[in-house]
């Protein structure tokens, strides 16, 4: 079967013709003015002279204030307050004194284990020369090193609990209501924090 294709230059211009007269007839829209014509109305405007000055803001709510970081001072070792170095609500810095609880025990506590550790290293010195000619046992030089370290290490533990007598500040703040006054007796592990910062 054959096509016939048959040419219509006619009807090719009339389109042509139509889409041109579409064209003009909106241009011919567009560029007609708005109706009515005539002014705009004038309008009154207040006016006022700019000045510098404060402006006031209140803003009147209910509510909490919390700080950021806060602080339960609690005591490490157990004895009586004997000094509070702080007014309720002064502003305190990080390893400012707070309160001194009475040291004496411990100082003995240390006095003691200090007299431990010098004779615990007396019996080690004494032990070293007697292994270094072979006249005692291993065991006993062994001994008496494990001796001379726990006696350090208790010195050590004393002169910790002697520096918890002095209980200072953990952080930059300001002191609350102290919860204890000198006389007062704490101990570590108490409900009641000494002081809130």
């Amino acid at each position: 079967m054959k096509r016939t294709s048959i040419a219509m230059p006619q009807s090719r211009a009339a389109l042509r013709l139509a889409l041109i007269g579409c064209v003009m007839v909106g241009l011919a829209a567009c560029s007609k003015k708005a109706g009515g014509g005539g002014e705009r109305p004038v309008r009154n405007v207040v006016v006022a002279k700019v000045t510098t000055q404060d402006v006031p803001l209140y803003l009147d709510e209910i509510g909490t204030t919390t700080a950021f970081e806060t602080v339960q001072v609690q005591a490490q070792v157990t004895g009586q307050i004997i000094s509070r170095e702080f007014t309720d609500g002064a502003d305190v810095k990080k390893g400012d004194l707070l309160f001194r609880i009475d040291s004496r025990p411990y100082e003995a506590v240390l006095a003691s284990a200090k007299a431990d550790f010098a004779l615990a290293q007396a019996n080690l010195k004494r032990q070293t020369e007697l292994a270094s000619k072979n006249v005692t046992a291993t065991q006993e030089l062994d001994t008496a090193r494990a001796n001379a370290m726990r006696a350090e290490a208790a010195v050590a533990a004393a002169q910790v609990n002697l520096d918890f007598c002095s209980i200072r500040s953990p952080i930059d703040g300001r002191a609350g209501l102290r919860n204890v006054d000198v006389g007062n007796v704490v101990s570590p592990g108490g409900n009641t924090p000494l002081l809130t910062i």
